[in-house]
């Protein structure tokens, strides 16, 4: 078996709650969140709020353990809270989604990123 790595790209957002957990957005990570909040994708990030940042952060993280449900999610999301701004929760999840792909940053945001970056 290969290494973790290997199995998702090099794409894989971690996050630390409980443990060094991984996520992932693929298409049926997002159809899930969909389902669950009965919004498209556009609609929950838009709208936010904390049933959707649960909604989100189970989709991204089931993957790799079947066994997270809601309603442990939003446990994992206590503990979080107890360190860790919310806010910081939602900007790991952007992160993740850009990553696979789902936003793409604007052409003047990529061009902020590179003056800054000194290129």
């Amino acid at each position: 078996m290969g290494c973790l790595a290997e199995v998702v790209g090099e794409e894989m957002i971690p996050i630390t709650l409980d443990k060094v957990r991984h996520l992932r957005f693929t298409p049926n990570a997002i159809a899930d969140a969909e389902e669950v909040m009965g919004k498209n994708l556009i609609a929950i990030v838009t709208e936010g709020g904390v049933r959707a940042t649960r909604a989100l952060l189970w989709a991204g993280l089931k993957w790799e353990d079947r066994s997270l449900t809601l309603e442990k999610v939003g446990v994992l999301m206590e503990k979080w809270m107890e360190t860790t701004p919310y806010g910081e929760l939602e900007l790991k999840l952007v992160e993740a989604l850009r990553a696979d792909g789902w936003f793409k940053e604007s052409a003047r945001q990529q061009q902020e990123d590179k003056e800054a970056a000194g290129e």
